[in-house]
Formats: structure tokens, sequence, C-alpha cells
């Protein structure tokens, strides 16, 4: 694809008041581009507001900017009412990462989508980008990784720019004209990957995090199809391209064997193909020390993992060893991930409110002193898989969690999961509340001086919060109205 293909193109838009078809409308209207048709399941009266909450964060005035732009530049909008009309028209389609979640797009769209290109922004990136990808997936860590290796990336004085933050609006055009030595770091989930055969094309480097069930909902309840959308990245890559793989995880291990390019391991142990790993508390990267993990911002086993993936990654892409200890050394963690909030009588608060899957729960509930958290865990799974949260539960009772605390949707289920793993004699103090405030209250008054009080929710955040955003600065907003 090249710009030029789509001038004669007839062009349609689905989800247009969403952050990425809004950008992807954008950006086909500033490269002059005119025969678009946008479809937009709010009413016309609803749009406008739909496109203010979407796009939250920007000012009033880029707003208004943005709005009459796709709306001089889109040829024709068809609103709730006449949603998808004349859809069999279109010679390409684009449409948001998780628009087959959506039941008005049913069977119209399912149908064209095996007749008509079917894009994503993914695919204007991997298609008409001239510079380096690098490209980031994976089942937890994908977004501290992302976030570390375009910090350590401009340490180096790199051009390069960063698309991720669970996919927030981005000005495609002004990536796209970043030139040939420029660098994209890009978070991909599972639902873009989706769209990687349409192109048939892979990142210059592809990370994997790692790979655990999750998001079984987007594939048919199957955690193998999970794992094939997770191969996607590196499918199409050459055998001038280069793979970061996480060794201590079974599953990524074995992509080794899938991947035509040039394949690099991270682990936290030292092991035989060796590319990042752990000595002894130094972090090594091709032979190289970087620095030790004592000097880091941020800790945990699952944090380590991220600094040994962007680490390697990063000298991948040609960042000299003092360039990469000095991103690392700058880099506080991702706002609510792990994020320090403040010690209160002693009792310190995390906000790990981006925690939406079990393991990141348990890897976070790892990384304090035994018999000091008071956890907060729960929220919204659609439908929790069988033992899905009992590797959680385990570490729960394997650290002598001193209190759980149980919010949302899922706390009647995890009440069950849990005390089915407690033994008779344990201390832990279990309770459901109806509110986060209540929740963060109650473990207040349960912790002493010297415990850790932990927002973990290990699920959704729907139901109660817009996202885990609005979640994690509803804890803070109640933290920091505490009395010291």
């Amino acid at each position: 694809m090249k710009i030029k293909d789509l001038k004669n193109k007839n062009i349609h838009l689905v989800g247009l008041s969403g952050t990425e078809v809004s950008a992807i409308a954008e950006f086909l209207i500033d490269n002059n581009i005119k025969n678009i048709t946008g479809h937009d399941w709010k009413t016309k009266k609803e749009f406008d507001q739909s496109f203010k909450l979407y796009h939250e964060g920007a000012s009033d005035n880029e707003i208004k900017r943005k709005l009459k732009n796709i709306k001089t530049g889109v040829k024709k909008i068809y609103f709730k009412n006449q949603y998808l009309k004349d859809i069999k028209k279109a010679e390409i389609i684009f449409a948001s990462s998780s628009w087959f979640r959506h039941g008005y797009n049913f069977p119209q769209l399912e149908k064209l989508r095996k007749k008509i290109p079917f894009y994503s922004w993914y695919n204007l990136f991997l298609e008409l980008y001239p510079g380096k990808i690098i490209g980031v997936t994976g089942t937890a860590g994908k977004g501290t990784v992302t976030n570390l290796i375009y910090r350590i990336l401009r340490t180096a004085k790199k051009k390069v720019a960063l698309v991720g933050e669970s996919w927030k609006d981005v000005n495609i055009k002004k990536i796209m004209d970043m030139g040939k030595n420029s660098f994209l770091v890009m978070e991909i989930n599972n639902r873009y990957l989706l769209f990687t055969h349409e192109s048939r094309k892979s990142p210059y480097i592809a990370v994997i995090t790692n790979i655990s069930p999750n998001h079984l909902d987007d594939h048919h309840e199957s955690f193998e199809e999970y794992i094939e959308a997770k191969k996607e990245i590196v499918k199409y890559q050459k055998a001038e391209d280069l793979t970061v793989l996480n060794w201590d995880n079974k599953i990524t291990r074995k992509i080794e064997d899938k991947c035509k390019s040039k394949v690099f391991f991270f682990s936290q142990i030292k092991h035989q193909k060796q590319g990042a790993f752990l000595d002894k508390n130094d972090i090594i990267v091709n032979d190289h020390k970087i620095c030790s993990i004592s000097v880091l911002r941020i800790f945990g086993p699952h944090m380590i993992s991220n600094v040994l993936a962007a680490s390697l990654a990063s000298r991948l892409a040609g960042v000299g060893i003092p360039d990469i200890k000095k991103g690392l050394l700058s880099f506080k963690g991702r706002e609510h991930r792990m994020e320090f909030v403040r010690k209160i009588k002693g009792v310190e608060y995390f906000d790990d409110s981006a925690s939406s899957r079990p393991i990141a729960t348990l890897k976070a509930t790892e990384s304090f002193p035994d018999n000091s958290l008071h956890l907060i865990v729960g929220g919204f799974r659609k439908k929790p898989l069988p033992r899905e949260y009992d590797d959680c539960a385990r570490a729960i009772v394997k650290h002598k969690v001193k209190s759980v605390i149980l919010i949302g949707q899922l706390s009647s289920y995890l009440e069950k999961v849990i005390k089915k793993f407690l033994p008779e004699d344990s201390k832990t103090f279990i309770k459901r509340c109806s509110s986060l405030k209540e929740a963060v209250e109650l473990a207040r008054n349960k912790a002493k001086s010297g415990d850790i009080v932990l927002l973990s929710p290990g699920a959704e955040s729907f139901g109660w919060f817009r996202d885990y955003r609005e979640r994690g600065e509803e804890f803070k907003k109640i933290v920091g109205k505490f009395v010291g």
C-alpha cells in the first residue's frame, strides 16, 4: 500500500468517533484523500459528545479542530439509524481493533472482511511508516516495555515515536513524516495482531514479553487461538529482522522454531542462548553489564523481566550501554502500574490498577515482603475460566497476605476461590466491599506501620469505572485525602 493507492479508492471508516478511526480519518484527510465515508453507532446528536469522551485529555479547542476537520473532510457520515449503509460499496474498510465485540457490526462486517481489504491503523504503520518499527506484544508487561524502550531511545537522541498507552489518540501523519532514520515503538495487543494477515508484514524488531491465558473471549475461548494471534507479530519477519523472546516462559521459548529472523532471549537466569539475563543482581546484555537492579526505580520480578526485554531490544536497535543505563535509571514506571502513591503513618500505598489479569496480581503480590500486604482485588470478568485465579489465590496464601479486600462483580467468585486454598489456621482477613472507597478505607484501618496497601485488581474495571485509569485515579484521590 502507498498513499497514492488510496487516492481513488472508496474508503469506509467504521467507528468514526473513536480515537483509532478518527486518527485514520485525519491522516487520510491530511493526505488530500477525498472519497471517505464514515460510520458511527451514535446518533448525529450524540456524535460530538462521544468524540469528546474518546478524546479525553485533549483541549476543547483541539477537539473542535478535530471535529471540524473530520466533518468537512469526510464525504458522508452515516449515524445510528443508517449505520453501515452503502458499506458494500467500499473498496477498503478501516475499523477499530474491537469491532468484533459489538453486535451491531454483524453480520455485515463479518461477511465483508472476507472479501474487502479490512485494515486498522496497525496496517497503516506496517505498510507506510518509512523507519524501523519495534513492536511489543505479550500478555503482561508490553506497556512497560514499550515505554522503557521509548525512554532509552530518546536518551540516546534517536528520532522516535511511541504508539501505546492502550492506543491513545495519535497524529499518524506526524509519525509518518519522521523519515527513514527514525523508530516507532508500538504496543500491539492481540486484537491488532488479528489484522496482520491483511498486510503480511511484521515489525523490524518484534518483542514478546510472555504468554498466558487472557482475552480468550476474543478467541472463541481458545488459549491455542490466542497463542496463534500472538505469533502473528513474527509471522512475516524476514531473515534480517530481529526477535526478542522470553526464555522463562515456556510458550514464548518455543516460538523460536517458527521464526525466520534472528532470535534473542531474555531471562532472569543465565542460560545457554544468551541475550539479556541476570547475573546475581546485575543486568547483562550481550555480555555487557548495564547496572545492578538495586539502583532501579521500579521493583518486582515481573518489572525486572520488562527491564531485560527493553534493554535487549534497545541494544539491538543500536543504543550504547551508557544510554541504556541512563534511560533505565530515569524511568519511574508507568502510571497505575506498581505506582507508589504515598506513605501515611508508616503504611505505603501502591496503585497497580493497570493490573487487569490474575497473573499481574500474582506478580505484584510476590513483589512485597511476606505477611505485610493488604490487597484490594477484583473487578469485572465476563466469564472466568476454570481455575483462572487459582495461581493468584495460591500466591495470596503462600505470601501470607494479611487482608484480601474484594471489589466488583468478581468478589463473590474470588472469595470462594481464595478460601479454597486457605489453611484452617490462616489469619488472612477476607471481606467483600460495595465500593472502592469502602475497600480503601477498610485497608487503611487494617494496616499497621510497615504494612503495604496495594490496589491490584487482576480484572477489568467495567461496571464501576470507565477503564483502569479512572479506577487508579479514584484510588489515588481517596488515599490523597487521608490525614497523615
